[in-house]
């Protein structure tokens, strides 16, 4: 090996550190935790993200209220529940990042988990018609509340 080494050029030495500091260093450039979202996409990395793209340009709590139905009503279909493992999906943000259809009862728990992330004086209630489900949100620590059926299209004030 010595024999070898005597016979490299003397400038080789600093370019072969060089290649062994570069190889061993991170990469100083890496990017993580990317949020993707438009004016007519919402920010579906986690449920505080989604309220907070959808709802952040209103001040009133019932227009909040109706556009995270709307983002609901916009991003899921009225057809067979997804299902992964043969189990059904709960997780709203898995849901709307993964698939896209699934039946009332699930996307009204989705809309409920939502309410439930606002905290503060929202409430919501989660309701079992006889053979449909939709969600109720009160914005004012129960006083009132309002029906979204994000699967039929409709919402009651």
């Amino acid at each position: 090996m010595c024999a070898m080494m005597h016979h490299l050029p003397n400038n080789i030495f600093p370019l072969l550190i060089a290649l062994v500091i570069a190889i061993a260093t991170p990469a100083a450039a890496s990017v993580h935790n990317i949020h993707l979202y438009t004016d007519s996409t919402p920010d579906y990395v986690s449920r505080e993200d989604f309220l907070e793209s959808a709802t952040g340009i209103w001040d009133d709590p019932q227009d909040q209220a109706i556009a995270i139905w709307r983002w609901m009503v916009r991003g899921h279909r009225q057809t067979h529940v997804s299902r992964e493992d043969d189990r059904p999906l709960f997780d709203p943000i898995y849901f709307y990042n993964s698939y896209a259809n699934t039946f009332c009862g699930y996307v009204a728990g989705y809309y409920t988990s939502f309410v439930d992330a606002r905290g503060g004086a929202w409430q919501h209630r989660y309701i079992e018609l006889s053979d449909h489900t939709v969600a109720e949100a009160s914005w004012n620590g129960g006083a009132d509340w309002h029906m979204f059926d994000t699967s039929m299209v409709i919402y009651a004030l």
